[in-house]
């Protein structure tokens, strides 16, 4: 079972696993109206993590209302594969999606 304190998105360049991204998110507690910018952690293999425990303006809380906007950085040069959302609306939904969804 996977860690809810945690948020995992994966990253691709031309469908290939992309390593090596500094990828960052700007956090929105809706409930709250705060605002933090936030950096990930590589995992490997074009995967990376960030630990919600780790918030400093915002205090997560598994039931409240969160999105996250997730940049692969400007080394992506697809934005379909450069950008992901995360989203936590009374812990009802969780998960990362493309931008291509939208």
């Amino acid at each position: 079972m996977a860690n809810s304190n945690w948020i995992y998105v994966t990253f691709t360049e031309s469908g290939v696993p992309k390593e090596g991204l500094t990828v960052t998110g700007e956090l929105y507690n809706l409930s709250a109206a705060t605002h933090e910018t936030i950096a990930f952690d590589e995992v490997g293999d074009g995967i990376y993590k960030f630990d919600l425990s780790t918030l400093v303006t915002v205090h997560y809380s598994p039931t409240g209302n969160y999105v996250v906007a997730i940049d692969g950085s400007d080394t992506l040069s697809s934005a379909t594969e450069r950008y992901k959302f995360w989203a936590n609306w009374s812990n009802i939904i969780t998960k990362v999606v493309n931008a291509s969804a939208y």
